[in-house]
């Protein structure tokens, strides 16, 4: 495709070993509405996936339904793929969404309507989620929210807690001109919520829409307690990267201490609390936000004084690749 054809927007999508779901969701993908209003490409990134991943692509390339390449990423995290997938974009809008999602036929053009109305450059939508099986355990806002879960009202985001995050979300193009894009030195996520800081940092207006709908695929394992203690712990770790970055190990050393006397004082007596009453959901809750408090201040003892805490083994045990297998097994063997 050459420049005087681009596309108005670029979707891109990252994956790594997912074959089989990615072509739910490039189908989603290439019957996206667009009333005539924009023309859009698909941007597939692989992350060095071993399985038919490539296959995958290349029968969507042949279908031409609608442009759609793939490109390589180098196994550097997910940051890195997102960058990928920016640099190889030809549009002038770049929309991301995540390879184990469906996105409703309108999820493209209500973004795109959004920003026209409001003149915005940055614009999300909504991250429903859609169970394989009914939860056994009933669930939070908190827990959902770990799931992927994200929903707020039409209108301009004033709140960095209710930015949308890369499982759909359109930027402009000048929007990484002007903030950069995602740090490829977050290791453990939180690349989307590093960007979205920038962003409003910058005085870049950033609006959503419910109207924009993607469903979110959850798979068995996901909601059982072993998965939500290890999506919890890998977000204390994320977090406590993050705020190494940005505010610097004297900070990140005052909001630990914070951290862990708020876990002890509320949130230790808050799950004890619900366990005696019997409140699943609730206990639930707060053992995640309990698992989060101690691996930020396991996390924050790494950063500050690596020598003294190198803790390589317990990291590994947090990586996204490591879930596949770890958890997945976990959940399998408790099943069996």
């Amino acid at each position: 495709m050459g420049l005087s054809n681009a596309p108005d927007i670029t979707v891109v999508i990252c994956t790594y070993n997912r074959a089989s779901i990615l072509r739910l969701a490039l189908d989603a993908l290439t019957a996206q509405q667009t009333e005539g209003r924009f023309t859009y490409e698909i941007v597939v990134v692989n992350d060095r996936s071993t399985d038919e991943t490539a296959e995958v692509v290349a029968e969507f390339e042949q279908r031409g339904d609608v442009p759609l390449r793939m490109v390589m990423a180098a196994g550097e995290g997910v940051a890195a793929a997102r960058n990928r997938g920016r640099d190889a974009a030809l549009g002038t809008w770049i929309a991301y969404t995540d390879d184990d999602q469906i996105n409703d036929p309108r999820w493209l053009v209500e973004l795109w309507v959004l920003a026209v109305d409001h003149k915005a450059r940055c614009v999300g939508g909504s991250v429903h989620l859609r169970f394989e099986e009914e939860p056994s355990i009933p669930l939070t806002w908190v827990t959902k929210s770990i799931l992927g879960y994200k929903e707020n009202p039409e209108g301009r985001v004033t709140k960095f807690t209710s930015c949308p995050g890369t499982g759909s979300v359109m930027f402009h193009r000048s929007v990484f001109d002007e903030v950069g894009g995602f740090n490829n030195a977050l290791h453990w996520g939180g690349e989307d919520a590093d960007l979205m800081l920038r962003v409003m940092n910058a005085g870049i207006e950033v609006w959503f829409t419910p109207k924009s709908i993607v469903h979110h695929l959850i798979p068995p394992y996901r909601v059982q307690e072993s998965y939500f203690r290890w999506a919890s712990l890998r977000v204390g770790v994320a977090l406590a990267e993050l705020d190494g970055q940005v505010r610097g190990k004297a900070m990140l050393a005052v909001r630990c201490a914070a951290r862990v006397a708020k876990g002890m004082l509320f949130e230790l007596p808050m799950m004890l609390l619900a366990q005696l009453t019997g409140n699943r959901a609730r206990a639930l809750e707060r053992k995640c936000v309990l698992w989060r408090c101690y691996t930020y201040a396991r996390a924050s003892a790494h950063y500050i004084a690596p020598g003294l805490f190198p803790q390589e083994k317990f990291f590994h045990g947090l990586t996204f690749r490591v879930e596949r297998s770890a958890v997945a097994k976990t959940h399998a063997a408790e099943s069996a």
